[in-house]
């Protein structure tokens, strides 16, 4: 997480002041077969990792 001015959403920019610094904490690790959200947009990617890159556009409803 970046402090002082964090990639987040509108809602938050609204709501929340800036500057912003985030709190001292221990590092954490996700247990295998966890999922978390992420920002795609300030990830850095492997070549390695391109094929399991499926990050879907829209959501299909019905």
């Amino acid at each position: 997480m970046a402090n002082e001015n964090p990639d987040v959403d509108a809602v938050y920019r609204m709501t929340m002041k800036l500057p912003f610094n985030f709190k001292e904490n221990d590092p954490i690790a996700l247990g295998e077969n966890s999922w978390s959200p992420f920002n795609s947009q300030n990830t850095t990617w492997f070549k390695e990792a391109f094929p399991l890159m499926y990050l879907p556009l829209i959501v299909h409803s019905e």
